[in-house]
């Protein structure tokens, strides 16, 4: 009868210890990622707990597959349940294991691989960005276009949005059209994304620059901001410069909450407010300015080098200190090849891009209090 009763309580310990209490259930993983879809012969193809956000607590990672679609979720703990923090769905066709062959130049189909790695989800890369102390979600997907067939491109989530669609920069690619991979690599040391890294002639990176991944392209400068400071309404924001050498880079905050600015380093930086004289890329005139905006002119700025410049911003709006959304709009402009360049532009992927008074493209950003 001992004997029996400490068996007992043996097998309840060890079923215990085999239920994961630092993840939530399959069952549960399952019915959150095939909610409202067609179930068939569903299967967990890897999980993994890593930091995705600001909190130091970690999150759960799964690669689920379903009939022919693929699901990347992600999960958080809350108190003594789990919420979905964010999900991505992907699906093809014609779905099975795949590999590609470097004799054919093209993705064929194999026996199961040893490995797990999904079907559509290739390659999952779980890496830092700059600025941060979590990790961001890179994934090698396959996709199939006419006439290219199928093809596998980059995408890149940050907190669960999209910073990086290589099916967008890459498909029209002659390396992706040749080869139909666009492998790439985490380039530990600028904490960037390197495609196609095994030659040197045709790799092509991706920075982050605080908003997006952007190409890094010959002469272009991508200027992050890495730091903006406020004391009683006086700003000084300071960037680095993760792109190219560029002769003249144009930094333009604008304020479309209205009130008064001011620049306060001594050269290159410019103030205007209402009423002066500003040029409107829509109109292809200089129009009077709607609100207040400050630009700054950063000559001969290298790789990786960093800049910074002061400015005076007051609203001037009843309860100012209890806006929460007192925000600016930035941008920048150089030139190359006679052409004026922008960052953002018509191939940003940041969800919050707005115009500006001048209708150039523009990012978002709330100011510090």
């Amino acid at each position: 009868m001992n004997r029996f009763f400490i068996f007992a309580i043996t097998i309840v310990i060890v079923l215990t210890n085999c239920t994961p209490k630092d993840r939530p259930k399959d069952s549960f993983v399952l019915e959150k990622a095939l909610e409202g879809e067609k179930i068939a012969q569903p299967d967990i193809v890897l999980t993994k707990k890593i930091n995705l956000d600001e909190e130091p607590d970690l999150e759960v990672l799964y690669l689920v597959r379903n009939a022919n679609s693929e699901i990347l979720i992600a999960f958080k703990k809350k108190g003594d349940s789990w919420e979905t923090l964010w999900m991505k769905k992907y699906s093809l066709l014609n779905l099975g294991p795949l590999a590609h062959s470097l004799q054919e130049n093209k993705w064929v189909a194999v026996q199961e691989p040893e490995k797990k790695e999904g079907y559509i989800v290739k390659k999952i890369l779980l890496e830092e960005l700059p600025g941060d102390n979590f990790n961001s979600v890179f994934i090698e997907m396959m996709s199939e276009e006419p006439p290219l067939g199928l093809f596998s491109v980059p995408m890149g989530y940050r907190k669960g949005k999209k910073i990086l669609d290589g099916l967008a920069v890459l498909k029209d690619h002659p390396t992706v059209k040749a080869t139909k991979r666009s492998e790439f690599e985490y380039k530990a040391k600028d904490k960037s994304i390197l495609v196609f890294p095994k030659d040197r002639n045709l790799n092509l990176e991706f920075v982050y620059n605080g908003f997006e991944m952007i190409p890094n392209l010959s002469s272009q400068p991508i200027p992050s901001i890495i730091k903006l400071e406020n004391t009683n309404n006086k700003y000084r924001i300071e960037f680095k410069n993760r792109g190219g050498f560029n002769t003249n880079t144009y930094i333009t905050l604008s304020f479309p909450q209205g009130g008064k600015a001011k620049g306060l380093s001594d050269t290159g930086v410019k103030a205007y407010n209402k009423g002066d004289s500003v040029y409107s890329k829509t109109r292809d005139k200089y129009i009077p300015a709607s609100y207040p905006m400050v630009e700054a002119t950063k000559p001969s700025w290298g790789s990786n080098v960093r800049y910074a410049f002061e400015f005076e911003y007051d609203c001037q709006c009843e309860l100012k200190d209890l806006l929460e959304d007192l925000h600016f709009l930035f941008r920048i402009s150089y030139r190359y090849n006679r052409q004026v360049e922008m960052i953002p532009n018509e191939f940003s992927i940041y969800p919050e891009i707005t115009s500006d008074q001048q209708g150039f493209p523009a990012y978002k950003l709330l100011l510090p209090k």
